[in-house]
């Protein structure tokens, strides 16, 4: 939305580093869009949890969406 478009700008001039915790892109396709407008994307994976096609869906999702996947964070 362009408030949130807005909210990360100002994030942008004011801090170094800003990390948004966003919903599982399986569920919410804004998830995706935000990813596309952030400067980089780290996937939250769940040890045990998360099934292999789910989290290679979720990285094609972001590939198509044009994010800069960093890589993945293993959740334990």
């Amino acid at each position: 939305s362009a408030r949130m478009a807005l909210a990360l700008r100002s994030l942008r001039e004011t801090a170094e580093i800003t990390l948004v915790c966003a919903p599982p892109l399986a569920t919410f396709n804004e998830s995706a869009v935000l990813a596309s407008s952030s400067d980089a994307v780290l996937l939250a994976v769940g040890a045990g949890r998360s099934r292999r096609d789910a989290v290679q869906r979720a990285r094609d999702m972001l590939n198509r969406a044009g994010a800069r996947l960093l890589g993945a964070v293993l959740l334990y």
